[in-house]
């Protein structure tokens, strides 16, 4: 089974790329980078979603990582 699913992800890999993007991937691939991404670097917030978990952390007398 992996050794097909290996091959169907270097297939999809070498495929030329629809008009407006960089590359051709499988359904998930992008959320699997993201997510091993993330696992190491931690997810990235904007500005107004760290607000407001800094003001519910501050709530409930926690503090916030990045803190």
């Amino acid at each position: 089974f992996r050794t097909e699913v290996d091959r169907m992800v270097a297939a999809a890999s070498n495929l030329e790329p629809l008009p407006g993007y960089s590359r051709a991937s499988l359904p998930g691939g992008l959320e699997w980078e993201h997510e091993r991404e993330w696992a190491a670097r931690g997810i990235p917030l904007g500005t107004d979603h760290r607000q407001q978990l800094e003001e519910i952390a501050n709530e409930l007398g926690v503090s916030v990582p990045w803190k």
